[in-house]
C-alpha cells in the first residue's frame, strides 16, 4: 500500500547525539568507535573532550514513541541523555568495571594547549581542537515531556558497548 496523491503523513525528526551501546556485529561505527579506541589503547591519552551520549536501545525506544505518540507529529527532538561524559570518565568507567579486560585503557591526559598547537599543522585535529574544554550538555526535557522518554545510565551504556566488543572478539585496534 503506497502513498497516493493527497495521502497525508506525519514527520517526526529524531536527532541522536553520539550513539553507543551493545554492538550486534563486528562492525564498529559512530560513538561506539570512541569506546573501542579507548578499550584497545588506540587512544593513548585523553584530551579534555566532552561527549554527549545516548544508548542505541534508547534511540530505538525514541523511534517507537515518536511513531505512537500523536503529539510528536511535526516536531524535532534531540535524543540524548542530557548529561555527557569526558573521555577521561569513559576510561575510568571501563577500568573500574572491566578489570583486566581494560588493561590497555590509558590513564594519561593530553594538555589542551598541546592539542590546539598540533591542530595548527594537522588538519585532522582541527575539529576536535575546537571542542576541547567545552562542556556539552543536551536539553532532553522536550523528548521526556512529549514522548515520555527516558534514558538509561551512561555507565551502563559504556560498559555494555565494551562488553559487546569483548564478546564479539572485536578488541583489536581499528584497521587491524
Amino acid at each position: 500500500m503506497g502513498l497516493g496523491p493527497g495521502a497525508a503523513f506525519e514527520l517526526v525528526a529524531l536527532n541522536p547525539v553520539a550513539v553507543m551501546g551493545p554492538a550486534v556485529s563486528t562492525s564498529v561505527t559512530g560513538g561506539n568507535a570512541i569506546v573501542r579506541r579507548i578499550l584497545t589503547g588506540e587512544l593513548e591519552s585523553f584530551p579534555n573532550l566532552w561527549i554527549p551520549i545516548v544508548d542505541v536501545r534508547d534511540v530505538a525506544d525514541a523511534h517507537v514513541r515518536a511513531m505512537t505518540t500523536p503529539d510528536a507529529a511535526g516536531r524535532r527532538f534531540i535524543v540524548g541523555s542530557g548529561a555527557g561524559l569526558t573521555l577521561v570518565e569513559i576510561g575510568a568507567i571501563l577500568r573500574a568495571r572491566l578489570g583486566d579486560a581494560a588493561a590497555n585503557v590509558a590513564t594519561r591526559t593530553t594538555p589542551s594547549d598541546d592539542i590546539r598547537a598540533a591542530a595548527e599543522t594537522n588538519p585532522a585535529l582541527r575539529g576536535p581542537a575546537a571542542d576541547i574544554d567545552i562542556v556539552k550538555r543536551i536539553d532532553a526535557s522536550k523528548i521526556r515531556r512529549i514522548l515520555g522518554w527516558t534514558s538509561r545510565p551512561l555507565e551502563e551504556t559504556v560498559v555494555d558497548a565494551a562488553t559487546s566488543f569483548l564478546d564479539l572478539g572485536r578488541t583489536a585496534p581499528l584497521g587491524s
